[in-house]
């Protein structure tokens, strides 16, 4: 279940993992529409919500506290995982900033999701998540998408020792290789490793 509007690349993401996005509307002051997602909720079999509640894109809008604290109400009577994105959240020209869905939740239903990328540095790509109480379907996921680091992180590591084992020289790259000759180690840089295809 998202917003619609909603972000495009949201949708995107939906499709690419062959879910469906049911759209529910919303208010450019207010945010999501309660009554219509009660709705949807007893006609549809929902599995999650994905929402961005404090200074949403496209429409700009940051959800009410006391708004935030009903949708929790709303998706724990339905038993709704709420994936928070709080991308914007620090963005705010008032202090303190807007509030979290999360900083309401004392169950773990609400996997909040944030980054630097709006506010910081947008080529950093660092980011993190609050699982609550799906931390270990989280990490699956991570893991099972993402086996690497991005390439800043990759430049600024020492260089590490090659595992025991490895006895070779890579001819692409200078590398350490296993026997075989065929492995380079993970301490490759990311230009070495797609040498390597």
């Amino acid at each position: 279940m998202v917003d619609s509007p909603c972000f495009y690349g949201t949708l995107q993401a939906i499709e690419a993992q062959g879910l469906k996005a049911l759209e529910i509307p919303t208010d450019p002051h207010t945010g999501i529409s309660l009554e219509a997602l009660e709705l949807a909720l007893d006609q549809w079999q929902v599995k999650a919500c994905l929402l961005t509640p404090t200074f949403n894109n496209p429409l700009g809008y940051s959800m009410p506290d006391e708004r935030k604290r009903e949708l929790l109400v709303l998706l724990k009577r339905y038993d709704i995982p709420l994936i928070e994105d709080d991308i914007y959240g620090d963005l705010s020209y008032e202090t303190p900033r807007p509030r979290t869905i999360k900083s309401f939740d004392s169950e773990g239903r609400v996997i909040l999701c944030s980054s630097f990328s709006k506010s910081l540095a947008p080529g950093l790509r660092v980011g993190w998540v609050a699982p609550g109480r799906y931390q270990q379907d989280v990490m699956h996921m991570k893991y099972v998408s993402s086996m690497s680091t991005s390439t800043l992180p990759q430049l600024l590591s020492p260089n590490l020792s090659p595992p025991e084992g490895m006895t070779g020289t890579c001819e692409k790259c200078a590398a350490t290789t296993d026997e075989a000759g065929i492995l380079c180690w993970s301490g490759l840089s990311a230009t070495s490793r797609r040498e390597h295809g």
